[in-house]
Order: structure tokens, then sequence, then C-alpha cells
């Protein structure tokens, strides 16, 4: 399914993965908030970040017009309990994932068994799972 997403414009293997970090979740500091992926708000699986980051610029913007209103600096830690509340969980389990990701692919053997069983999961799973919202449930 992939391959239909993706032309292939030459044979050079390239790749990757985000530095294994805690995740992290406080990002406010006193009148200063944080958000990106400087401050590790990628997630680590799919090492994407602009979706996540995004949706963290909404949650953290709705605090800090909260605080400019009420001029109470306790407002901004809101930005942070929303962020745990929708991303603490899925990247916990994405940084776990990682660290299991790269301790396997050290061993081709058992890499080239995870490309087979790869072909057998569904699209719609593979889909879910490429998007960084893999453990999350869908109602």
């Amino acid at each position: 399914m992939i391959k239909d997403l993706v032309e292939k414009d030459n044979d050079k293997v390239e790749g990757g993965s985000i530095p294994i970090t805690p995740v992290l979740e406080n990002f406010v500091v006193q009148n200063l908030v944080c958000v990106g992926d400087s401050i590790s708000q990628v997630n680590p699986i799919v090492g994407e970040g602009y979706k996540f980051i995004f949706e963290s610029v909404i949650m953290a913007s709705k605090a800090i017009i909260k605080t400019l209103k009420s001029k109470n600096l306790e407002h901004l830690k809101e930005y942070e309990v929303l962020w745990k509340n929708r991303f603490s969980k899925n990247y916990k389990r994405s940084k776990r994932s990682q660290e299991r990701f790269f301790k396997y692919s050290q061993n081709n053997f058992v890499m080239d068994f995870i490309v087979f069983l790869s072909k057998l999961i569904s699209s719609k799973r593979s889909i879910r799972s490429l998007s960084g919202e893999y453990g999350l449930e869908k109602k």
C-alpha cells in the first residue's frame, strides 16, 4: 500500500530515528510556554511532529488567552494538563516501541521476520500506525 503512495527516486538507502529521549510533560515555567519539536513534541515511533505540534499550539494558545484575560499565570498549567491527557500515554507507548525497534533492528534475521509479518497487517491498521495514533481508542 505504501509503495502506491511513494515514488522511489533513487536506490540510496537512508534512514534514522529521532533521539530516544524521555517523554517530557512539563512545558511551562513561570510565564514561559514551550511548544514544538525542540521540546520533544514529536511522536517517537513515527518521527512525525507537525500534526502533534499544531494540536499542542492550539492547546497552549487557549491557556495563554485565558491567562492574559485573568492575569493569572496558574492558567498556563492547563496546557500541560491538556497535553498530558491527549498525548502522554501514546507518546510513552511509542517510546517503548521505539526502544524495542532499535533493539530488534540490530538483528537482520529478526528484522526480515518483522517485515514478513508486517505484510499480514491490514491496510487500516498500517495507516493508523503510520499516523502515530495507533494507541488511541477510536469512538
